[in-house]
């Protein structure tokens, strides 16, 4: 099949990242893949080229959007793909909207996240809500991917997509995808290796709520506890935000920003926790990339992160932004009350259970379906 991915761009993300490996997947498979992007962050983009993905900048960050969607629709015109698979909002719009007047195409769109802007009575947000349905619920070929049972469910109640118009296709991580990754010690990052490390991986922004940790890490210090590490990898619009309230709260040597990194698995490797404090999640990613390395998981409880940690089994719940809960239950999985081996050998079963064979032998089965 000759696929066209198009995304917004290839900044460090979890969709992405799953964008990437579902790219190498698809290729290993037969697969003819291009991706495009729309926006010039090209963090992924040397991953890419080594694995002999075709690229397409398509230049909305010089060009603007009325001429960005006109080399969106002359590259279309160009590669003449069977199937086109959009990620992320911009994207997902933007194609469509050309892909309006070229019928003949298939457009799946994979709904990554549980977006707050889809539940907002804001008239722009209404409208857009309105476009999305009908370019799906209308155009037979059309076709949305959930990351998540949860994510069907939100697309179905927000924006009022059928059902049956909707596929669930686990995401999956693939097994050492960069076999180069630099190892990453305690003592590199100015610890002691009798630290116990927290880390967090992802955007540093509002729904993933790192501020909630930060105020875990400072009520921990308020207990005069100083052997509990925190590092969080990643980028983001709340980093200055975030890097105020570790300055006003003297966490800085408690607390280290490592930034965006393709070295996420040696961090993982050396860290001691995974802590997920998301307020909305599509999936969560990370959590699987965190089973995959047998680092234990403590995590916000919500509807993406219930369908893959069983508390006290292959992780530890405390409730969404309940700052206390969450350095309670640090503290418990530092001082041995939890078996922290037993449950990373349980996220590494369920790791296993949903394998890269299976989501892709499923993406495109969907694929095929479509052009019959």
């Amino acid at each position: 099949m000759r696929i066209l991915c198009v995304i917004n761009s290839l900044c460090c993300g979890g969709a992405e990242n799953l964008l990437l490996d579902t790219c190498i997947a698809l290729k290993e498979s037969g697969d003819e893949v291009c991706v495009a992007y729309l926006y010039a962050d090209e963090f992924f983009l040397p991953q890419f080229m080594a694995a002999g993905i075709r690229m397409k900048y398509l230049g909305f960050s010089e060009k603007g959007i009325a001429k960005g969607i006109i080399s969106l629709s002359k590259f279309i015109n160009e590669y003449k793909p069977q199937i086109v698979h959009t990620h992320l909002i911009q994207s997902d719009t933007y194609t469509r909207l050309v892909c309006l007047l070229k019928p003949r195409l298939r457009v799946f769109t994979t709904m990554h996240s549980l977006d707050k802007w889809k539940t907002e009575n804001n008239p722009a947000y209404m409208l857009l809500r309105l476009y999305n349905r009908l370019t799906v619920n209308l155009f037979k070929k059309n076709r949305l991917i959930a990351v998540s049972e949860s994510v069907k469910t939100f697309c179905s109640k927000y924006e009022k997509v059928k059902p049956d118009k909707i596929d669930v296709v686990y995401c999956f991580v693939r097994p050492n995808p960069q076999k180069n990754q630099l190892s990453v010690n305690k003592s590199d990052l100015g610890f002691k290796e009798t630290d116990f490390v927290c880390l967090n991986v992802g955007r540093l922004v509002a729904e993933k709520s790192q501020i909630t940790i930060l105020q875990a890490a400072n009520e921990l210090k308020k207990k005069g506890i100083s052997d509990i590490k925190f590092v969080f990898v990643g980028s983001g619009d709340l980093f200055a935000e975030l890097r105020s309230y570790v300055k006003e709260n003297a966490l800085e040597e408690d607390v280290l920003f490592a930034m965006a990194s393709s070295n996420v698995y040696s961090y993982m490797k050396m860290a001691d926790v995974l802590l997920v404090s998301s307020v909305i999640e599509g999936f969560g990613l990370v959590i699987y990339e965190a089973f995959l390395n047998a680092l234990p998981v403590i995590s916000s409880k919500i509807e993406a992160t219930s369908e893959l940690i069983i508390d006290g089994v292959n992780g530890i719940f405390y409730p969404p932004e309940d700052f206390i809960k969450l350095s309670e239950a640090i503290l418990s999985a530092k001082n041995g009350d939890f078996d922290l081996s037993a449950m990373s050998k349980e996220g590494l079963k369920d790791f296993e259970e949903r394998d890269m064979g299976n989501y892709v032998n499923e993406l495109r089965n969907i694929y095929k379906n479509s052009l019959k």
